[in-house]
C-alpha cells in the first residue's frame, strides 16, 4: 500500500488509530505503537494519534472476545523539489559595505487610546424613516396569589 501511495505521488499527512479491546490495556503501549508506526511509515510520531477504549462490555470486543481497530490517514500531495538549471553566467550579488550599518526607518509612536463616548452612532436615515412609533406599553401581568388552606 505504501508503494501505491508513492506511485500516486502522495504522502501521509496524519494517522489516526482507534483500538477497542478489553485486554491488553493500550494506554501503556501507545508510545511504543507510535514509535513503531513512525519507523514503518516514515512519519513524525507527533502526526500519529492513538486512542483506545475498553468497550465496557457493550460489544463483543469490549467483552474480551477480540480486538477491533480502525485507522484513518490523510494523504497530501508529495512535495516535489524541482532544481532549475541556471545559465553559466552568474550575476554578481551586491554586498553592502562592511563599515556601513544598515539604517532603520524611524517608527511612529503608537497612537494614544482615547475614551470613546458610550453613545451609539446614529442609524442611517433610511432606517429612521421606516420606523413606526410604538404606542404599546409593556406591563407585567401579575397573577393573584391563592392560598390553599387544608
Amino acid at each position: 500500500m505504501l508503494e501505491k501511495i508513492k506511485n500516486e505521488k502522495l504522502e501521509i499527512g496524519n494517522l489516526g488509530l482507534m483500538i477497542e479491546c478489553k485486554t491488553p490495556k493500550i494506554d501503556p503501549l501507545s508510545k511504543k505503537l507510535k514509535e513503531s508506526l513512525s519507523k514503518i511509515l516514515n512519519l513524525n510520531p507527533k502526526r500519529i494519534g492513538v486512542t483506545a477504549t475498553s468497550g465496557e462490555n457493550l460489544t463483543s470486543f469490549g467483552a474480551g472476545l477480540g480486538i477491533q481497530c480502525f485507522a484513518i490517514i490523510s494523504l497530501l500531495e508529495a512535495k516535489i523539489q524541482l532544481i532549475k538549471k541556471t545559465s553559466a553566467k552568474k550575476t554578481p550579488v551586491k554586498k553592502a559595505p562592511a563599515n556601513k550599518t544598515p539604517t532603520k526607518k524611524p517608527v511612529a509612536p503608537p497612537k494614544k487610546l482615547t475614551k470613546k463616548s458610550s453613545k451609539l452612532p446614529n442609524p442611517p436615515k433610511s432606517i429612521k424613516k421606516n420606523r413606526k412609533p410604538s404606542n404599546k406599553k409593556f406591563t407585567s401581568k401579575k397573577t393573584p396569589k391563592t392560598s390553599s388552606k387544608r
